[in-house]
């Protein structure tokens, strides 16, 4: 009888150590993928942030097309002084938004300025880093925002194409003059073009017309104040000249008499 519940009592043991083993392992089954979830969608979201370096590595065996789109991305960001293909991914889908033809300009002025800074042979980190970039999307939305053709005016390309790509140049060469005192280029190369730009095309061009680039408060030129002013002029001098004839007359007149 004592081994007989010696072994029921054994069996009685292996069953609830079983039992609490089966519990604990569905135990891990339900709560292990809601508990690794948290921590996989962190380190993801983390992905997304900063300068995601790690999209670089992913893509630097993949075909030139998706290199270039990520570039672009970053060329994009580097408006609003980021380094994040998520970034400007979101601002260019704001700007196709708010108006598709200031999207367009946006996204040709980078690509130009981009594939400029490719064949010129610039330094491999700053292309990729979307450097050449934001200078040429700045000069193609300011010209779209001063054009008064309009929306949809399919010949301002060129000259967003042509001096996103000054932009470059200005780039590169102004680099290694400010680096000297360890200055950025910064937007020196867009202040330039578009100033040029206004400059030259003037706003009664008949092919690139633009709205008058005046400060705010400024004064609208006004082709009649000089006709309307010189007749002011002239009336003011002439009151001057009877004047002045009627008092030297008054005081000659005793010694004319003589």
């Amino acid at each position: 009888m004592k081994g007989d519940h010696g072994a029921g009592e054994g069996g009685t043991r292996c069953t609830v150590l079983w039992t609490e083993g089966q519990g604990e392992k569905e135990k891990g089954q339900a709560g292990g993928p809601r508990a690794g979830l948290r921590p996989h969608a962190l380190w993801r979201l983390l992905d997304c942030s900063g300068d995601m370096v790690g999209l670089d590595t992913y893509v630097r065996e993949r075909p030139f097309a998706l290199q270039l789109v990520v570039w672009f991305l970053r060329g994009v960001s580097r408006v609003i002084l980021a380094n994040n293909p998520l970034s400007g991914a979101l601002i260019l889908a704001a700007l196709l938004w708010a108006s598709p033809w200031q999207g367009v300009l946006g996204a040709v002025g980078v690509l130009a300025s981009m594939l400029t800074a490719v064949l010129i042979g610039q330094d491999g980190a700053e292309v990729t880093a979307g450097l050449h970039g934001y200078n040429g999307m700045l000069v193609s939305l300011l010209m779209g925002v001063f054009s008064s053709a309009g929306d949809w005016y399919w010949w301002l390309l060129l000259p967003a194409c042509l001096g996103a790509a000054a932009c470059t140049f200005l780039y590169s060469g102004l680099s290694p003059v400010l680096d000297r005192w360890d200055l950025p280029v910064a937007v020196f190369p867009f202040n330039i073009v578009i100033v040029l730009y206004l400059l030259v095309t003037r706003p009664d061009n008949p092919y690139f017309p633009h709205y008058p680039s005046l400060p705010v408060g400024a004064l609208q030129p006004n082709a009649t104040e000089l006709n309307t002013a010189q007749p002011q002029y002239f009336r003011h001098a002439r009151v001057f000249c009877h004047a002045r004839v009627l008092f030297s007359g008054a005081a000659a007149g005793p010694y004319s008499e003589q």
